[in-house]
């Protein structure tokens, strides 16, 4: 139920697999320079590779076990970002026991179905 709240918030029908833009063992789907979704199984950081992507991006974690959103940090395009997913506390940066997913789209986009923040 959940999940689908999380993929309600992107234009997933231009979206297409991208996982060679994340970690090892995430998971992505991009419209390059544009947006995208990672799915971070295990918790703990990712990185996304955004050399091609210019401007801003906003950063949003979506708690696909009670469907809230969480805002992150904005980031700048152009290089490689590495990314924290929060836990119950605070960001940690080694692995929690629980996943996370997270939207990262250009700040100057208009998203059909903003995330919730």
């Amino acid at each position: 139920r959940h999940a689908l709240e999380f993929f309600e918030a992107l234009p997933i029908e231009t979206m297409r697999v991208a996982d060679g833009l994340v970690s090892l063992g995430h998971y992505a789907l991009a419209r390059p320079g544009e947006v995208y979704a990672i799915y971070v199984p295990h918790g703990g950081r990712t990185t996304i590779e955004l050399h091609q992507a210019r401007g801003w991006f906003r950063v949003a974690w979506f708690n696909p076990r009670d469907g809230r959103w969480l805002p992150g940090e904005n980031l700048r395009g152009g290089g490689l970002a590495t990314l924290v997913a929060p836990n119950d506390s605070k960001a940690v940066a080694g692995p929690t026991s629980v996943d996370w997913a997270v939207a990262i789209w250009r700040t100057d986009l208009e998203m059909a179905a903003r995330p919730r923040l």
